[in-house]
C-alpha cells in the first residue's frame, strides 16, 4: 500500500479571513493509524498533515501497483486498515484533499506513474450522492483520456445512512472488498 495525497484545502471563517485553526478527528485516530494534525495560519502557510501507518513501510515502486483507488475522507482509513490485514501491496491510493476547484494539474502528475494501472474511485456514500457525482460531470466518461471512470460505492438511495449499524457495517465490509478486489 503506498498512501499518496494532495495537498491544497484552505479553511475560511464566515468573514472571509483565513482562520488559524488546527483541524483533527477522533474518530480517525483508531488503533489502525494515527493521523496527525493539519495547521492552517493567516499567511496561507500550508503544513503536510502527518499520516503514519504500517503501509509507509512497505515499499510504494508505482510499477509494482496493479490498481490505484481514488477516494477523499474516512473510506481512505478503512482502505489500509482492510489492506494491512489482508497483506495487500500491489493497490496503491491516491486520497484527495480537495474536490473543488478540482486539482486536475496536481492529479495528473500523482497519477502519471500509473499508467499501466486500472483505477477506481472508492466512496462511502451511495452512488448518487457524495463526491463521485461531481467527477462524473467534470470527467465524463474518462479521466484525463487515460482510464475509465469506475466508482466502487453503496447502491444509490434517498438516504445517505441505512439506519442500522449492523446494515452498516456489512455494507462497509462489501465495499471495502469490492475497492481490494
Amino acid at each position: 500500500c503506498r498512501q499518496l495525497r494532495l495537498e491544497g484545502r484552505e479553511v475560511f471563517s464566515g468573514t472571509g479571513h483565513r482562520d488559524d485553526q488546527t483541524i483533527s478527528s477522533e474518530d480517525l485516530s483508531g488503533d489502525g493509524c494515527q493521523v496527525g494534525q493539519q495547521r492552517f495560519v493567516p499567511s496561507g502557510e500550508h503544513h503536510q498533515v502527518h499520516i503514519r501507518t504500517g503501509c509507509d513501510d512497505l515499499p510504494g515502486d508505482p510499477k509494482a501497483a496493479k490498481q490505484v483507488v481514488l477516494c477523499t475522507g474516512k473510506v481512505y482509513y478503512d482502505l489500509l486498515e482492510e489492506c494491512e490485514r489482508r497483506g495487500i501491496t500491489d493497490i496503491h491510493f491516491l486520497r484527495l484533499e480537495q474536490l473543488y476547484p478540482f486539482p486536475a494539474d496536481a492529479l495528473a502528475a500523482e497519477l502519471a506513474p500509473y499508467k499501466h494501472c486500472d483505477l477506481v474511485w472508492c466512496q462511502e456514500e451511495p452512488r448518487n450522492m457524495g463526491a463521485w457525482t461531481y467527477l462524473r460531470a467534470t470527467f465524463e466518461c474518462d479521466l484525463f483520456g487515460r482510464w475509465p471512470l469506475a466508482c466502487i460505492s453503496r447502491p444509490e438511495s434517498a438516504s445517505p445512512a441505512t439506519g442500522s449499524a449492523a446494515a452498516h457495517k456489512k455494507e462497509q465490509a462489501e465495499l471495502i472488498a469490492a475497492a481490494l478486489g
